[in-house]
């Protein structure tokens, strides 16, 4: 048995049948998956978690896709350059998880910027840490 399986996608599709594929690994190995009966997925934002039956999972990921797609397709902020959508999946001995991310690439310019801030509340806080 492995201790953790992990898999990041790019699309629903590819989402929807990685789910497929970890439940097949949980049936086809029941000794080594006794109590994974749900999903657990945690929520885009809001940092909570929901336990799903498979159906309702990919029912989940169709939907959280779609909400994914739309805001990608928003016009970005000034301070960022590019926005990348994904699904996480992973399967440990106790649970099979899932979530979805958006990675954002920020520009040279911002990325400046907040080294710069961090360089002030260093000094500001210097003080304070002594």
């Amino acid at each position: 048995m492995i201790d953790e399986i992990k898999y990041e996608e790019a699309n629903c599709k590819d989402t929807q049948d990685r789910l497929d594929y970890l439940f097949q690994i949980v049936k086809n190995n029941p000794d080594d998956y006794p109590d994974i009966t749900h999903v657990t997925v945690y929520t885009l934002g809001e940092g909570s978690s929901i336990k799903l039956s498979k159906t309702a999972a990919r029912k989940w990921i169709r939907e959280s896709w779609g909400r994914m797609e739309r805001d990608i397709n928003r016009p970005l902020p000034s301070y960022c350059e590019s926005k990348t959508p994904s699904t996480e999946l992973s399967l440990t001995n106790y649970h099979l998880l899932a979530y979805h991310r958006i990675k954002t690439v920020r520009t040279e310019e911002n990325l400046a910027k907040l080294a710069k801030i961090e360089e002030i509340k260093s000094e500001v806080f210097k003080e304070e840490a002594k």
